[in-house]
């Protein structure tokens, strides 16, 4: 650290680093040059303009272990707003930069590449350009222009200058920027990082912040419509470009102390009051959003309308994001630091694509249009105006939607996720009950997608050890009868009943089959039979008809006995066939020898599982995920009739 008195009012100019070759006066703002150790004042330093930024000379914050002090600042406005380039020194002698913008957070390092750096008329927003082993998307492509700096920083400055950039991100947190200020233009390499992250210590205070800019004559905390006298509050800070008045229609410039009004919307037709009312305070996990501006906007398809509504939601250290109503379905979204991956593994550089990836999920194309602003209430760090024009690009993911808006300056990616009404309702603290939905929005839960994912994983889980148990099953089932015996059909026979010698049916208590092969040749059979339990004379009684004829019918089949206990049993037939006894066909006596007619196999085993009774069971089972997959079905048939892709 390096202590020097200003050589206009003697004050000390600390440099807390070696590298600072510029220092402003925090008494009497002269800018003074660093020579040795002596200061050489060059002049006077322009007056910040009120931001709204959190930050200060002082903060301390960390990043990737290291630990920073923010010692100088470039104030730079790009048309309606500003921006900050915060010069960091880190503990381990380093220097660094952190541009903050509407809540987002760029930390940054000047990095010195070999090789050609494209020009700036050679980039267009959208183009893809690879430095360092990384691919990054011009995401912003335009000439700001520095209007104010503070404390130290590495190299001489003026106010008033031109500052042509180009911003660039990867599909990480990675980003770099193209400085084209010089002839050469210098590139800075960094990361985006969340604000909690940074770990920031000595902030302002949000009323600090609205005090100081009341305090400089350039910000009014409260208003007067000079349009219509109506009353008025500045919820989103100094950060706020315009006011839309909600009961004359007069946009009036609040950067402005003058509070000129800069046009009045013609939107009658279009007015309608917000849902949300403007200056309500949403609780969203730790952080409080103020609503502080109200959009109608609109796109046509075939003469007809499709509005919805979009409220700016404002935090001093978040920024910004924009919840959206569209047919009283409720979506939060909140300004990407990336930009998504193609299918095809590149960056997405344009938005013509049918799928985009993101976070490990793929965002289907869902609509694409160009929507103009119907109605304007409330406060916009820009300059909205009725009418204007804007090309968007929705991706969804259900619940999640990825949007994308392009300008010929810029491209902008959000991302958001679906809110219920009622919790929408209850982050705000209001009363009464949300709007109605109508139909199924884009980005709209199906609430048949868990039953159906878990009554098919049910189903399967059922079904496959349905399958193990009659394979069990069938592995325990004695693959050899208990009982066979061959009999002979004679012509003439005086008794054909015949009685089994006893067996042994081992195992569960479970089905037997009882099964009959025959040499039937132009015959038929009827066999009633009994199965005997030796030691209980519980009888099994069973009948079978058989019959062939000419090549047609069946000589072989089986009897089903369910539930048969184990035991010994003994298994009694009776068969008949168009002879009984010795007797001739037309039913006289005969003494003719008897000649076998057929045979007749008789066996009796334990019956292994039914395969036909477990296809029943799967038919069964099936109904209630088949329901669930055309409810399912349905209801993104109604989501994707809204899109671009309806059939």
């Amino acid at each position: 650290m390096i202590q020097i008195n200003c050589p206009s009012c003697g004050s000390p100019v600390v440099f807390k680093t070696e590298l600072s070759v510029y220092g402003t006066c925090a008494s009497c703002g002269t800018v003074s040059v660093r020579q040795d150790v002596n200061l050489e004042a060059i002049g006077k330093v322009a007056e910040l303009q009120p931001d709204g930024t959190p930050l200060q000379l002082g903060v301390l914050g960390s990043y990737r272990g290291k630990t920073f002090e923010v010692v100088g600042r470039i104030q730079i406005t790009y048309g309606d707003g500003f921006w900050n380039e915060w010069f960091l020194h880190f503990n381990d002698g380093r220097t660094g930069w952190l541009g903050e913008a509407m809540g987002e957070y760029f930390v940054s390092f000047e990095v010195a590449l070999d090789g050609h750096l494209p020009a700036m008329a050679e980039m267009r927003v959208g183009h893809a350009v690879r430095l360092s082993n990384t691919e990054y998307v011009v995401t912003n492509l335009r000439t700001a222009r520095v209007v104010a700096f503070q404390g130290e920083l590495p190299f001489l400055m003026q106010t008033g200058y031109n500052l042509p950039f180009a911003d660039l991100r990867s599909d990480s947190r990675l980003a770099a920027t193209l400085d084209y200020s010089e002839e050469k233009p210098k590139l800075f390499l960094g990361e985006y990082a969340e604000f909690e992250d940074l770990a920031f210590k000595g902030l302002r205070d949000p009323a600090e912040i609205d005090e100081y800019a009341v305090q400089s004559g350039l910000f009014v905390k409260s208003l007067n419509c000079p349009s219509c006298g109506a009353p008025h509050e500045i919820h989103g800070g100094p950060r706020s470009n315009t006011l839309a008045c909600q009961f004359c229609d007069a946009v009036i410039d609040v950067s402005n102390p003058q509070l000129n009004i800069i046009y009045r919307a013609e939107q009658a037709r279009s007015k309608m009051p917000p849902a949300i009312p403007i200056g309500s305070v949403a609780k969203v996990g730790d952080l409080e959003w103020t609503c502080i501006g109200f959009l109608r906007r609109s796109v046509s398809y075939e003469g007809l309308e499709y509005p919805w509504s979009e409220y700016l939601l404002h935090n001093a250290f978040k920024g910004y994001h924009w919840l959206i109503e569209s047919n009283g379905h409720w979506s939060l979204l909140r300004p990407m630091a990336h930009v998504p991956r193609a299918p095809d593994g590149q960056v997405c550089s344009y938005a013509d694509r049918d799928r985009i990836l993101d976070g490990g999920k793929v965002f289907r194309h869902f609509q694409s249009g160009q929507p103009r602003v119907l109605y304007v209430a409330g406060e916009f760090y820009w300059r909205v105006r009725v009418g204007d024009l804007a090309d968007t690009h929705d991706y969804v993911a259900p619940p999640e939607v990825i949007s994308l808006e392009t300008t010929s300056e810029g491209m902008y990616w959000s991302r958001g996720t679906y809110l219920a009404p009622d919790e929408v309702w209850r982050m705000f603290g209001l009363q009464g009950t949300p709007p109605y939905t109508m139909g199924v929005a884009s980005n709209q839960p199906n609430d048949y997608d868990e039953p159906r994912r878990s009554t098919w994983r049910t189903y399967w889980i059922a079904a496959a050890l349905a399958v193990l148990a009659v394979l069990g099953l069938g592995a325990l089932t004695p693959s050899q009868p208990a009982f066979k015996e061959t009999y002979a059909f004679m012509e003439f026979e005086p008794e054909r009943a015949r009685t089994s010698k006893p067996f042994e049916l081992k195992g569960r208590s479970a089905g037997v089959l009882v099964d009959f092969n025959t040499t039937l040749n132009n015959r038929w059979l009827f066999v009633e039979g009994a199965l005997v339990n030796q030691k209980t004379n519980k009888t099994y009684p069973f009948g079978k008809t058989m019959s062939y004829y000419y090549g047609e019918g069946n000589r072989n089949d089986s009897v089903f006995i369910p539930a048969v206990p184990p035991g010994t049993y003994v298994l009694r037939v009776q068969p008949q066939s168009g002879s009984t006894g010795r007797v001739s066909d037309v039913g006289t006596p005969t003494d003719k020898p008897s000649k076998e007619l057929f045979k007749y196999i008789v066996s009796v085993r334990r019956a292994g599982p039914s395969w036909g009774m477990l296809l029943l069971l799967l038919l069964g089972m099936v109904v209630v995920p088949a329901w669930m997959t055309l409810r399912y079905n349905s209801f993104e048939s109604q989501r994707w009739m809204e899109s671009d892709h309806a059939a």
